[in-house]
């Protein structure tokens, strides 16, 4: 097997892993996931005091989190469609819409959870997340193939003393 289905192989169990903690933090009860947050905002909202900007609300706290967390998912899902795929392009877009089933599916999950909501706009906000995941990439693998063009073209040209 060849370096870049290998390394395929690992951006898509990573990706696996990415999913499974999504959904275990949705598993979460409200109450749970409240005091983690909460925890959290506090440290956060000290850091910012400490260098002299003022806080931010539990709510951008949430938010900035569902968006991060499904950033790395989009980087790692198209990490590993730009490794199995030809057709970027289509890897891409099949990389999103399983970011887009995660996202759904972490929402429903939530429905059942004590004191979570299931949200249209927090799917919104993961497939966005999502969505910039999935541009990072394709901009570095873009960077990447013309860095290599270069390189390659350069390496032809006749050199002169």
């Amino acid at each position: 097997m060849n370096r870049k289905k290998v390394l395929g192989f690992v951006f898509l169990a990573l990706s696996a892993a990415a999913a499974v903690f999504i959904f275990s933090n949705s598993l979460q009860p409200a109450s749970v996931s409240g005091a983690v947050s909460g925890g959290l905002l506090e440290k956060v909202n000290a850091f910012l005091a400490h260098i002299g900007l003022r806080g931010i609300s539990e709510k951008l706290l949430r938010k900035t989190a569902h968006i991060c967390e499904f950033g790395l998912l989009g980087l790692l899902a198209s990490s590993a469609a730009a490794c199995f795929s030809h057709a970027r392009k289509r890897g891409y877009l099949i990389s999103l819409a399983f970011c887009i089933a995660v996202a759904v599916t972490d929402e429903i999950i939530q429905y059942f959870v004590p004191g979570r909501a299931c949200l249209f706009t927090d799917v919104l906000i993961d497939v966005s997340g999502a969505a910039l995941g999935t541009l990072c990439t394709a901009l570095t693998v873009f960077a990447m193939k013309r860095a290599r063009k270069r390189k390659k073209a350069g390496d032809q040209s006749p050199h002169i003393h």
